[in-house]
């Protein structure tokens, strides 16, 4: 894993000589667009009909998928990339154990759901694009390894796919609503 994570990490890590406004985007998807993907999580359940859906969909997924990565996060802890002196670190982190990423966990979570049940293909292409922006920061941001994203995203992905095929499977349709 070493081996990949030193390949990898110098191509997303954000150089000294950064543009400005890109290492700006990393801090604002990192902090903001994470938020606002929460958020939206919970915008969607005060919705009618298959958007509320989503929204318990993706709460579901969150939720599962968040406890898995923490049980990884805590069972076997591995060092974050400023912990051993690697890369540049723009936002300020406690040293505690890197892998795998919840933000990305998370993210993707939000991303891969919202591709699978959104009741609009364009409303999962922008949930899947927030979740690939979110991994994509914490590395730029020098707070993750790759993998640590990339095991987040994994994880998001298997416990999405889950979720979205026990809900088909077991899940009341919601009525459409009426005008």
């Amino acid at each position: 894993m070493d081996e990949i994570n030193q390949v990898l990490f110098p191509l997303w890590n954000l150089s000294p000589q950064a543009p400005g406004w890109l290492v700006g985007l990393a801090r604002w998807v990192s902090g903001v667009l994470t938020n606002v993907a929460v958020l939206a999580v919970f915008a969607t359940l005060a919705r009618p009909g298959p958007w509320r859906r989503l929204g318990w969909q993706m709460l579901l997924a969150l939720a599962l998928a968040w406890l898995v990565a923490r049980g990884i996060h805590t069972a076997w802890p591995q060092p974050r990339p400023f912990m051993l002196g690697q890369g540049q670190q723009w936002i300020m982190h406690s040293p505690s154990a890197s892998f795998p990423s919840r933000h990305a966990t998370i993210g993707m979570a939000f991303g891969l759901t919202g591709l699978l049940a959104a009741p609009r293909r364009w409303v999962g292409v922008l949930c899947l694009l927030a979740g690939l922006l979110i991994g994509w920061s914490r590395v730029a941001l020098g707070v993750h390894f790759p993998l640590d994203v990339l095991a987040g995203w994994a994880i998001a992905g298997v416990v999405a796919l889950a979720v979205h095929l026990v809900w088909r499977r077991w899940a009341v349709p919601a009525p459409l609503p009426t005008i």
